[in-house]
């Protein structure tokens, strides 16, 4: 599917870094983790040129020391081509 038609915006615009996503804590049933060791947010996109990326949530804290997802988010800044 991504070789024929659609654009991963992440390797695009970062092709030096992974842009790993999940996991951020042990809420899942899996050990704690400080940072995400898996990629499971993408942003696909045809027909529009990836900008930049941005991995969100990494550093948000709940007020009791909980991140508020189980994995960071992917926000891509688009334009036309």
């Amino acid at each position: 599917m991504l070789a024929g038609a659609l654009t991963d915006t992440w390797p695009a615009t970062r092709p030096d870094n992974p842009g790993l996503t999940w996991a951020l804590f042990g809420e899942d049933g899996l050990p704690l983790q400080a940072s995400p060791s898996r990629r499971i947010d993408v942003i696909l996109t045809r027909d529009l040129t990836p900008v930049t990326d941005v991995l969100v949530g990494i550093d948000d804290r709940t007020p009791s020391g909980r991140y508020p997802s189980d994995h960071a988010g992917v926000v891509a800044r688009l334009a036309p081509r």
